[in-house]
């Protein structure tokens, strides 16, 4: 537990508190990965589309539209994921 609140409080350092939380929540999408290669699942189409909807928003927030540059630094985002 440890590693991952200090994880998530860098995030906030680094970034704020939105984008550590919003980040911290794709920590599920890890475990989903995991488990479709560990126990060689074929996933959902509610699955993949969560992913990918979920992946979506994170780039839309990272970079708030503009995919020529990030609107948070690079260590509010390596944080954030790590806190996940």
């Amino acid at each position: 537990m440890l590693p991952s609140q200090l994880a998530y409080f860098m995030a906030i350092k680094y970034g704020n508190a939105t984008t550590g939380t919003i980040l911290q929540f794709l920590g599920p999408i890890f475990i989903l990965l995991f488990l479709i290669i560990r126990w060689r699942l074929k996933p959902s189409r509610t699955d993949i589309l969560s992913v990918l909807l979920a992946f979506l928003g994170t780039f839309l927030l990272v970079t708030q539209g503009n995919i020529t540059q990030l609107a948070l630094s690079i260590s509010a985002i390596v944080w954030g994921i790590l806190s996940g």
